[in-house]
């Protein structure tokens, strides 16, 4: 009961997760479906609210406008995807707009592009643009563009391509056969053009001196360039399970802003050094080209900064909360973003666990520096254990695949990692400077050094790929989907189960075969029919 009537003292996660609720339930099933989102979300809380004391009736008013919140927010959103796909979609029409993203494909290069004018006509729109004859080099990034292209909706097969894109933003797709486009060179984003230079003048520092792939996996772990890396070295981190560090998402904005943050704090204030947090996060969103997973870390982070400015204590549960709300809201589809589920699947988790992860303490060795060090891997190990136990069913359902040695990857190269971002970082700014470059060049080596040692450890865990098992079936995905609802009912309602290990290792195992039974029977009699 206590753990329940704690919910209601962070309100904004509250919130964030009612308006998630009712955002996925809306743009996976239409308008149709509010009154059952409305009437489900009540039935919830009206029920914690009768069997939980201090659950107060205002729960049910604060979900009732959350809800209605959410489906204004859709109804704003569809009425503008509708009017796009009326006036855009044609043959051989003339599209001015800019490159935001792009990525080499099989046909190709893959382009989201942020148009400003298709035939004339004004609009704001992202679409996806596939130029089959022009190499990623060729075309640039934040510069005013005009090509031909024909226009379309974005086709249905699989099902989840339309959603995965809406939830990107983009709304239409292009096919451009051009073979190159003409710029208009005086039109250009100039802040994010010139953060793109920038960008691309600490990478040519981090190539110049350490031209193999031990350069290549730095640019990687610091600006998320990974184009470069060998297909070896790609496959080798997907079968490890450490794909996420080689993406700029919520891990790099924490490493960068709390690196700042604990330096800062010797020199100034927490509120100052908090303010000056919160401007390097805007600024790495904008460097990175506001990467949506880098966005929503750093509004996470930006909240909890927040409450050094304010003098308050800031919790990350709330702030956690907020953050879905102020993305969910902007975009009702980025609940279908498998980024973000994964990325607050892993931060709600920690968040949960932080005070019991804090609490391990060894002090059975006789030396301190030993204990010390068994404690920070002992953390480490429980921390990469939290993480892939709450990001399981976004990783079941959406990656269809899981690594079986991701907790022994994760606790053998994540803290290292963190080291190359540090050093490689700074490294790469102060090597690309004439008058700082002998004190970058060290850095990057240590970089370089760690990195080697991290290729080395992923090439040899990289042998075992019978550990990485394809788990996309819907056996398991009810396994999943049965035990991740139960638990969460369990802990809410009835948190000392949890204490029995025994107890809850025989409710899963129990669990998991009659979801199984049940979920064979039922294809059984599916094909029979």
């Amino acid at each position: 009961m206590r753990d329940a009537g704690a919910l209601v003292k962070r309100p904004l996660l509250l919130i964030g997760a009612a308006f998630f609720v009712a955002a996925w339930v809306l743009t996976q099933f239409g308008q149709k479906w509010f009154a059952v989102a409305l009437i489900t979300a009540v039935c919830v809380f009206g029920f914690a609210a009768v069997f939980v004391r201090r659950m107060r009736a205002v729960v049910l008013v604060v979900t009732f406008l959350t809800v209605a919140g959410a489906f204004f927010s859709f109804v704003k959103c569809e009425n503008e995807h509708s009017y796009l796909l009326k006036t855009l979609p044609g043959q051989n029409r003339t599209v001015v707009g800019q490159v935001y993203e792009k990525q080499e494909s099989d046909n190709g290069t893959v382009c989201i592009v942020r148009a400003a004018e298709v035939d004339g006509m004004k609009t704001d729109c992202k679409m996806r643009v596939q130029f089959p004859h022009i190499r990623p080099d060729k075309l640039e990034k934040y510069v005013e563009m005009v090509f031909k292209a024909d226009v379309s909706e974005p086709k249905d097969d699989p099902d989840s391509y339309k959603l995965h894109l809406r939830s990107e933003g983009v709304s239409v797709c292009a096919d451009c056969s051009q073979k190159e486009v003409a710029y208009h060179k005086e039109v250009k984003n100039s802040f994010l053009y010139g953060l793109d230079r920038i960008k691309t003048y600490f990478c040519k520092a981090v190539t110049d001196f350490i031209p193999n792939e031990n350069g290549k996996l730095i640019l990687a772990f610091v600006f998320g360039e990974q184009s470069e890396l060998s297909d070896k070295t790609a496959i080798a981190f997907r079968v490890c399970g450490l794909s996420h560090l080689m993406a700029v998402s919520g891990l790099h904005v924490y490493t960068w802003s709390h690196a700042l943050f604990i330096c800062l704090i010797s020199f100034v204030s927490k509120r100052k050094a908090a303010l000056s947090s919160i401007a390097f996060t805007l600024f790495f969103a904008a460097l990175t080209g506001f990467s949506p997973s880098v966005v929503r870390a750093g509004i996470m982070m930006s909240f909890i900064y927040a409450g050094y400015i304010f003098l308050k204590v800031s919790d990350s549960m709330n702030s956690l909360g907020a953050a879905l709300l102020v993305m969910c809201a902007a975009n009702p589809y980025i609940v279908h973003s498998v980024g973000l589920q994964l990325s607050f699947s892993a931060a709600f988790g920690l968040a949960l666990m932080s005070d019991r992860i804090a609490q391990i303490k060894v002090d059975q060795f006789r030396f301190e520096r030993i204990g010390k060090l068994i404690e920070i891997i002992c953390r480490s190990a429980l921390v990469c254990a939290v993480a892939t136990l709450f990001t399981l069913p976004a990783t079941v359902f959406r990656l269809g695949g899981l690594s079986l040695m991701g907790i022994v990857a994760n606790v053998l190269c994540v803290s290292i990692s963190m080291f190359v971002m540090i050093l490689g970082g700074f490294g790469a700014v102060l090597a690309s400077l004439k008058f700082t470059s002998f004190l970058g060049l060290p850095l990057l080596l240590a970089a370089g050094f760690l990195s080697k040692i991290i290729i080395a450890v992923v090439t040899f865990l990289g042998q075992f790929d019978f550990l990485y098992i394809n788990v996309d079936y819907p056996q398991v995905k009810v396994c999943v989907a049965v035990l991740a609802v139960a638990a969460v009912i369990v802990f809410i309602f009835k948190p000392d189960f949890f204490k029995n290990k025994y107890l809850v290792a025989f409710t899963a195992l129990n669990t998991a075969i009659v979801s199984v039974i049940i979920t064979n029977a039922f294809l059984a009699l599916k094909g029979v029919s």
